[in-house]
């Protein structure tokens, strides 16, 4: 499962709502690994040079920073 360019308008940044669009997304993987604990249980983020307080909340999450950086074109 892939998705890109999730994220939160302004007005909604105070009232938390990155942390529940991230708290879902683990709720998701925790599901497809199963009781079983088949499956891939990672999650892998990608925050844009330009978009500090995504890395912020990342970071406040509990992710930690590769160092990896790619370029990704979206059609």
């Amino acid at each position: 499962m892939q998705c890109c360019g999730a994220g939160a308008r302004h007005a909604a940044r105070e009232q938390e709502v990155g942390s529940t669009i991230i708290a879902a997304a683990e709720a998701i993987v925790v599901e497809r690994v199963g009781a079983n604990g088949t499956g891939s249980r990672q999650l892998v983020l990608g925050v844009g040079l330009d978009n500090p307080r995504a890395a912020a909340l990342y970071e406040r999450l509990g992710y930690v920073r590769t160092g990896a950086v790619t370029t990704t074109t979206y059609e």
